[in-house]
């Protein structure tokens, strides 16, 4: 579970930090408030690709960062297995720079954009509108 969100420059963001609690938690605004943004911040954390558009304008980099807990020792050994260290939290920081190259660190260790996106598949689920409809 996602436990703090950070997210800098990142297209209208110029900086914000969410928390989130156990059980469940919506982002809801109206049109226009930012929730895609903030849910392209996530994925782009997991290991999506982004390009410099992704970048607030007049910034050199944009930086989204995570404190991710992990509960399940299950998922604790997966991890480790990965060359992560991990107890109870993981440390996910990624930068995208106005070159386009982006960096991405899990627990301080500089990882690949392809063993971020195997992280992801163990920690986190994201269920948006209509995608039941993937099921079909």
């Amino acid at each position: 579970m996602i436990e703090i969100l950070w997210v800098k420059d990142v297209a209208l963001i110029e900086e914000t930090e969410i928390s989130f609690y156990e059980g469940l938690n919506i982002i809801s605004g109206e049109t226009g408030a930012g929730k895609s943004i903030l849910l392209d911040a996530i994925m782009f954390l997991l290991g999506a690709k982004a390009n410099k558009d992704f970048i607030r304008r007049g910034a050199e980099k944009a930086t989204v960062r995570a404190i991710i807990s992990v509960k399940d020792d299950r998922n604790v050994c997966t991890i480790n297995d990965m060359g992560i260290e991990c107890d109870d939290q993981v440390y996910i920081t990624r930068t995208i720079h106005a070159n386009g190259r982006s960096s991405c660190r899990v627990s301080g260790k500089a990882v690949s954009q392809t063993t971020l996106r195997a992280l992801a598949a163990v920690l986190i689920n994201i269920h948006g509108q209509h995608g039941h409809q993937a099921l079909l």
